[in-house]
């Protein structure tokens, strides 16, 4: 039976077990680094485009959602109008047909 080391000496070779890089970091002029770096233009060129394409459309709905906006507030405006002559209507009826009654019981 072996017996397990003490915890000092678990750290130790924890601590020496340092992972050393695979490859070294690829450098200009190296064909690694060259090819890396298209990759890495062209994924920043499609998120360029992506956000282009996504701040106009979010451009055009905005302009969509005011005109929508303007035109709610003029059919809002409409509807008051006649509301309003519709709940006068009665009334200017009534006087109508008592100016009538009244040029009636006039004589001419």
């Amino acid at each position: 039976m072996a017996q397990e080391p003490p915890p000092k000496e678990v750290q130790k070779k924890l601590e020496s077990k340092v992972p050393e890089p695979q490859s070294p970091p690829p450098m200009m002029g190296n064909p690694a680094f060259d090819e890396r770096l298209t990759i890495i233009k062209a994924y920043r060129q499609k998120a360029e485009t992506a956000l282009r394409k996504t701040t106009d459309m979010n451009a055009k709905l905005r302009a969509e959602l005011e005109t929508l906006y303007a035109q709610n507030a003029g059919l809002r405006q409409a509807v008051r109008v006649e509301s309003l002559k519709r709940s006068l209507l009665p009334a200017s009826q009534a006087r109508r047909a008592a100016l009538e009654a009244q040029r009636r019981a006039t004589p001419s």
